[in-house]
C-alpha cells in the first residue's frame, strides 16, 4: 500500500486561484503551516498546487501557465515547487519552497521503504539543478513560525538525486530506498543544500531575470521495499459480458509496466479498467513492477463469459468490491457474502462504522465522514479477514 495521502494531490477542498496554495491540496502543504493556513496566498515558501480545475488561471492552470506548459504524469493535479534561487544575484533573498505530505500512519520501525516522486524543470526557470530530494520525519522540520523561504540545510534528506534534471518535455523519477526509525509521519520534498553544495547550470542563458530554478512535482510514494506486484488474487478471473472490471491496485505505483497478450498496454497505473466485449475469449495481463531495483511479477488470465451484467455476478466470485475510491457521499459494498461484519476505522483508529452485511450489495451513507484516509475492515463468515483503504 502506497502510505502517502492524496499521492497524486487530486483531492482538493478549494480549487487555486492563485500562487502559494498548496494548502487547499488535502494533506499537503509548506513546512510552515501555521503561516500556510492563516495566509492561502502570496506567503515565501510555499508551493503552488496547479489544477486542471483552474484552466485559464495563468497562476494555477493547466496545461497552460505563465511558468511552464505541461501536463500531470497522472490525473489531474500537481505541484509547483521553487528548489533554487541564486543568492549572488540577490544575497539577502533566500528563497526557498518545501512541499510537505503525510502518511496514513507512522512507518514501521527496521521496516525497509522505497521513496518515490517524479519531477519536471519548468520551461520559465533559468537554472537546472541536482540535489533534489526527500526528507521523512515526525514534523518536526515545521518548528518555526518563520521558516518559509529559507534553506533548510539542517536536515539530510534519506532520498537525495545528485543528477542535475533538464528534462522540460519528460517526468524524472526520483528514488531511493531507507529504513524507517518509526516515527516518519511526513514527507518534505524539495532542495536542502545551499548554493555552494548544489550544482546549478544554465538552462535559459536568455532568462537572466528569473534567477530562480521550478520544478513540477507528481506521484509520491512511499511503499514497504518488498511489496509485491499485484494483479488479481487468482489466476483466472471469469469476467461477465460487457463488465468493465478493475485489476490490479488502485493506488499511485512506481515502476508499472501492464502488457497484454504480450504487448505493452500502460506504464502508469497500477490499477487498470478492462472491458473485452468477445464472448468466449481470454486475454493474458501480465503486471511487472520495479520498486526501488527490485522486480516482481503477476499474472491474471481474463475469461470473457456470458453472465448477468453488472458487478454483482459470479464473474467476480468472491472478490468483494469496494467502490468508489475517492469516496463521495456513499461508499458501495458489492459481492460481499451474507453475514459479513464490516468495521471501518478512520486514520487514528475510532470506528467511525460498523453493521453486518446482508445483501450482495449495500450503500453506506457517508456524508458526514470528514475527509481523510479510512481503512474498511471485512470479517467473512469462513473467519478470513481483509483490510481495504479508501479515501474522502
Amino acid at each position: 500500500m502506497n502510505l502517502v495521502m492524496n499521492p497524486s494531490l487530486e483531492i482538493y477542498d478549494t480549487c487555486p486561484y492563485n500562487y502559494d496554495q498548496i494548502n487547499l491540496a488535502n494533506y499537503w502543504s509548506s513546512i510552515d503551516t501555521f503561516h500556510a493556513w492563516q495566509y492561502h496566498n502570496e506567503s515565501d515558501g510555499m508551493p503552488e498546487y496547479c489544477n486542471a480545475c483552474a484552466i485559464g488561471n495563468f497562476n494555477t492552470g493547466i496545461p497552460i501557465n505563465n511558468y511552464f506548459m505541461h501536463l500531470p504524469r497522472t490525473g489531474v493535479g500537481m505541484s509547483q515547487v521553487l528548489m533554487f534561487y541564486d543568492e549572488s544575484i540577490q544575497p539577502s533573498y533566500y528563497k526557498r519552497d518545501y512541499l510537505q505530505g503525510r502518511f496514513i500512519h507512522n512507518l514501521i520501525a527496521g521496516k525497509n521503504y522505497c521513496v518515490s516522486f517524479y519531477v519536471a524543470l519548468e520551461q520559465a526557470s533559468e537554472y537546472a539543478i541536482n540535489h533534489i530530494g526527500a526528507y521523512l520525519d515526525d514534523g518536526s522540520i515545521d518548528t518555526a513560525i518563520n521558516t518559509s523561504g529559507y534553506i533548510q540545510n539542517q536536515y539530510t534528506p534519506q532520498i537525495l538525486d545528485t543528477s542535475i534534471i533538464y528534462d522540460t518535455l519528460n517526468w524524472v523519477k526520483i528514488e531511493g530506498s531507507f529504513t524507517a526509525t518509526g516515527n516518519e509521519k511526513f514527507i518534505t520534498i524539495g532542495n536542502f543544500s545551499d548554493i555552494f553544495h548544489t550544482s546549478y547550470v544554465l538552462y535559459d542563458s536568455w532568462k537572466l531575470t528569473s534567477t530562480y530554478s521550478l520544478y513540477l512535482v507528481d506521484d509520491i510514494s512511499v511503499i514497504e521495499s518488498n511489496t509485491k506486484a499485484y494483479a488479481w488474487n487468482t489466476d483466472t478471473l471469469h469476467k461477465g459480458y460487457l463488465d468493465s472490471i478493475l485489476i490490479g491496485r488502485d493506488e499511485i505505483i512506481p515502476g508499472i509496466r501492464w502488457y497484454r497478450d504480450g504487448v505493452l498496454i500502460d506504464t502508469l497505473h497500477a490499477g487498470i479498467w478492462i472491458k473485452d466485449d468477445t464472448l468466449g475469449t481470454y486475454h493474458t495481463y501480465i503486471l511487472s513492477q520495479t520498486l526501488c531495483g527490485l522486480t516482481t511479477y503477476d499474472t491474471v488470465v481474463v475469461s470473457v463469459e456470458l453472465v448477468s451484467s453488472g458487478i454483482n455476478t459470479n464473474a467476480l466470485k468472491n472478490e468483494i468490491l469496494i467502490y468508489p475510491n475517492p469516496i463521495s457521499n456513499e461508499l458501495n459494498i458489492a459481492n460481499a457474502t451474507n453475514g459479513t461484519s464490516i468495521k471501518v476505522y478512520d486514520v487514528v483508529g475510532r470506528l467511525v462504522y460498523s453493521d453486518i452485511l446482508n445483501a450482495k450489495q449495500e450503500s453506506i451513507n457517508t456524508s458526514a465522514w470528514e475527509r481523510g484516509a479510512y481503512f474498511v475492515e471485512l470479517l467473512l463468515p469462513d473467519g478470513s479477514r481483509e483490510v481495504r483503504k479508501v479515501l474522502k
